[in-house]
């Protein structure tokens, strides 16, 4: 996978969050993440994404909601490794921790892409954040 293709994977997949749940005022950034704690490859894509809660709707209820809305687009919540408070949906090599945090008026997803890229990045700037705002609340 090249650079693009990774990080076009995970925001493909914030799109398709934002689209099928409804999601409103989302925001969001990422970058290319090493996939080990060496710093070489392989590297994927990364984000972390947040949207609003709606008004009177608690984030337990609503990461409930957006997950059943992603199942019934095609993901599926069986995975074999982290589940995240708000749970863990996967589709297609793309993994996505839905999150909620007592207090926060936002819910959070973080997104991971495939370990598939393998460019070597050590010490350039493709590992720092990018805002994709822009990005994942465009249709292309």
């Amino acid at each position: 996978m090249t650079d693009e293709e990774s990080m076009a994977q995970v925001i493909n997949a914030g799109r398709q969050l934002r689209k099928a749940a409804g999601l409103q005022d989302v925001q969001g950034g990422g970058y290319l993440e090493f996939c080990n704690d060496m710093g070489s490859p392989l590297n994927k894509g990364y984000i972390e994404m947040s949207a609003s809660l709606p008004s009177g709707v608690s984030g337990h209820d609503y990461a409930e909601q957006v997950k059943a809305a992603m199942l019934a687009s095609g993901w599926s919540d069986k995975l074999p490794s982290q589940h995240m408070y708000g749970g863990t949906i996967n589709r297609n090599g793309v993994a996505v921790n839905i999150e909620y945090y007592q207090g926060e008026n936002r819910l959070r997803f973080k997104i991971y892409g495939e370990c598939r890229n393998v460019t070597n990045h050590y010490g350039d700037s493709k590992n720092n954040g990018t805002n994709l705002t822009k990005e994942l609340n465009s249709d292309s």
